[in-house]
């Protein structure tokens, strides 16, 4: 952990506003051979340009080190994406339990 949170160190910080939010999907996936489920999806959105910065899809809820992994991932970029990669002016999230967990590793 310490070493991501010592490369998102050394990048640039914009003045941007993410918003983070965690939802369960509108659809249902139907294995053979498992239940029906609803999967969750993890979205990263720029809130001013609306711009999907990340949209990842776990088959149960995610534990709030997944949503941090991916955060932080968001941060760094890929090569698609270099361009924008850095770290956002602040963070929003519309689960306070999942903004508690992350407050922490955010700061």
């Amino acid at each position: 952990m310490t070493a991501n949170l010592d490369k998102l160190h050394r990048l640039r910080q914009s003045n941007a506003i993410w918003q983070c939010s965690v939802r369960r999907a509108p659809f249902w996936i139907t294995p053979k051979d498992r239940t029906p489920y609803r999967p969750f999806i993890i979205l990263v959105v720029d809130q001013d340009t609306e711009m999907i910065h990340k949209i990842d899809v776990q088959d149960e809820r995610p534990a709030p080190e997944i949503v941090l992994g991916i955060l932080f991932k968001t941060m760094q970029g890929t090569l698609l994406n270099l361009g924008r990669r850095g770290r956002p002016a602040r963070i929003l999230m519309d689960d306070i339990s999942l903004a508690q967990a992350l407050i922490p590793h955010l700061a």
